[in-house]
């Protein structure tokens, strides 16, 4: 099962990002956008 293996490792990025997105959003002290992509 390939294809689920991926979809969650996707949605488990997303997710990780979403929320990078939304800490970056909440604090505008820090208003450098993420350059990297862990």
């Amino acid at each position: 099962m390939f294809a689920f293996y991926f979809i969650t490792t996707l949605k488990t990025y997303y997710m990780g990002f979403l929320c990078l997105y939304l800490q970056s959003k909440k604090s505008p002290l820090s208003s450098t956008p993420p350059t990297h992509a862990e």
